[in-house]
Protein backbone atom coordinates (compact mmCIF):
# COMPACT_ATOMS: atom_id res chain seq x y z
CA UNK A 1 0.00 0.00 0.00
CA UNK A 2 1.07 3.55 -0.99
CA UNK A 3 -0.03 6.78 -0.03
CA UNK A 4 1.27 10.07 -1.59
CA UNK A 5 1.15 13.20 0.47
CA UNK A 6 1.99 16.71 0.10
CA UNK A 7 2.56 19.65 2.51
CA UNK A 8 0.05 21.98 3.80
CA UNK A 9 0.42 24.77 6.28
CA UNK A 10 3.13 22.57 7.91
CA UNK A 11 0.76 19.44 7.54
CA UNK A 12 1.00 16.44 6.31
CA UNK A 13 -1.86 16.23 3.72
CA UNK A 14 -2.56 12.34 1.71
CA UNK A 15 -4.25 12.71 -1.63
CA UNK A 16 -3.94 9.23 -2.93
CA UNK A 17 -3.82 5.90 -2.02
CA UNK A 18 -3.53 2.98 -3.68
CA UNK A 19 -3.20 -0.90 -2.85
CA UNK A 20 -2.11 -3.61 -4.78
CA UNK A 21 -3.36 -7.45 -4.12
CA UNK A 22 -1.33 -9.50 -7.17
CA UNK A 23 -4.46 -9.25 -9.14
CA UNK A 24 -6.51 -6.15 -8.47
CA UNK A 25 -5.58 -2.35 -8.36
CA UNK A 26 -7.27 0.20 -6.57
CA UNK A 27 -6.95 4.00 -5.98
CA UNK A 28 -8.26 6.69 -4.04
CA UNK A 29 -8.35 9.80 -4.67
CA UNK A 30 -9.09 12.51 -2.29
CA UNK A 31 -10.75 14.57 -4.84
CA UNK A 32 -13.37 11.85 -4.68
CA UNK A 33 -14.20 12.20 -1.23
CA UNK A 34 -15.58 14.50 1.06
CA UNK A 35 -12.11 14.12 3.31
CA UNK A 36 -9.47 11.90 4.38
CA UNK A 37 -11.69 10.19 7.06
CA UNK A 38 -14.20 9.18 4.19
CA UNK A 39 -11.64 7.92 2.24
CA UNK A 40 -9.88 5.83 4.97
CA UNK A 41 -13.47 4.22 5.82
CA UNK A 42 -13.88 3.51 1.79
CA UNK A 43 -10.54 2.16 2.10
CA UNK A 44 -10.85 0.16 5.28
CA UNK A 45 -14.67 -1.12 3.60
CA UNK A 46 -12.85 -2.33 0.79
CA UNK A 47 -10.11 -4.41 2.81
CA UNK A 48 -12.75 -5.80 5.64
CA UNK A 49 -13.86 -8.88 3.98
CA UNK A 50 -13.09 -12.38 4.67
CA UNK A 51 -10.29 -13.05 2.16
CA UNK A 52 -8.07 -10.46 3.41
CA UNK A 53 -8.85 -11.35 7.29
CA UNK A 54 -5.40 -11.32 9.37
CA UNK A 55 -3.66 -9.97 6.41
CA UNK A 56 -0.60 -7.94 6.75
CA UNK A 57 -0.07 -4.88 4.36
CA UNK A 58 3.04 -2.86 4.04
CA UNK A 59 3.39 0.83 3.76
CA UNK A 60 6.49 2.29 3.08
CA UNK A 61 7.49 4.49 5.78
CA UNK A 62 4.70 3.67 7.95
CA UNK A 63 6.14 5.34 10.78
CA UNK A 64 6.48 8.53 9.09
CA UNK A 65 2.32 8.57 8.87
CA UNK A 66 1.25 9.36 12.86
CA UNK A 67 -1.68 11.86 11.25
CA UNK A 68 -3.55 7.84 10.12
CA UNK A 69 -4.02 6.85 14.17
CA UNK A 70 -5.97 10.12 14.41
CA UNK A 71 -8.29 9.25 11.62
CA UNK A 72 -8.34 5.86 11.46
CA UNK A 73 -9.03 6.10 15.74
CA UNK A 74 -12.29 8.06 13.87
CA UNK A 75 -13.85 5.84 12.46
CA UNK A 76 -16.95 3.77 14.00
CA UNK A 77 -16.34 0.19 15.20
CA UNK A 78 -12.96 0.36 14.24
CA UNK A 79 -10.15 -0.41 17.32
CA UNK A 80 -6.47 0.84 16.61
CA UNK A 81 -3.21 -0.59 18.85
CA UNK A 82 -0.22 -0.21 17.64
CA UNK A 83 3.19 -1.07 17.99
CA UNK A 84 6.32 1.66 18.37
CA UNK A 85 9.43 1.22 18.77
CA UNK A 86 12.24 3.49 19.63
CA UNK A 87 9.80 6.17 19.07
CA UNK A 88 9.11 4.43 15.35
CA UNK A 89 5.45 2.94 14.88
CA UNK A 90 6.05 -0.02 13.14
CA UNK A 91 2.72 -1.52 13.03
CA UNK A 92 -0.90 -0.58 13.24
CA UNK A 93 -3.74 -3.47 13.91
CA UNK A 94 -6.92 -2.76 12.97
CA UNK A 95 -9.83 -4.71 14.59
CA UNK A 96 -13.13 -3.62 12.00
CA UNK A 97 -17.10 -4.04 13.23
CA UNK A 98 -17.21 -7.21 10.64
CA UNK A 99 -14.34 -9.09 13.23
CA UNK A 100 -11.48 -8.56 10.54
CA UNK A 101 -7.84 -7.66 11.87
CA UNK A 102 -5.66 -5.71 9.41
CA UNK A 103 -2.16 -5.32 9.83
CA UNK A 104 -0.13 -2.60 8.63
CA UNK A 105 3.44 -2.47 8.92
CA UNK A 106 6.15 -0.50 7.68
CA UNK A 107 8.71 -2.15 5.47
CA UNK A 108 11.60 -0.24 5.57
CA UNK A 109 11.61 -1.08 9.69
CA UNK A 110 11.68 -4.78 8.34
CA UNK A 111 13.93 -4.39 5.44
CA UNK A 112 16.35 -2.68 7.20
CA UNK A 113 16.58 -4.89 10.41
CA UNK A 114 16.90 -7.82 7.81
CA UNK A 115 19.98 -6.74 6.80
CA UNK A 116 21.54 -5.93 10.39
CA UNK A 117 20.47 -9.84 11.25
Amino acid sequence: MDIETIKVINETTPYLLCWYDGININSYFIADFDNINALLVQVLEDLAIKKYDNYSIYFHNLSTFFFLLKQLSNIKDTIVNTIINKGKMITIHLSTGKNIIIHFRDSSVFIITSFFK
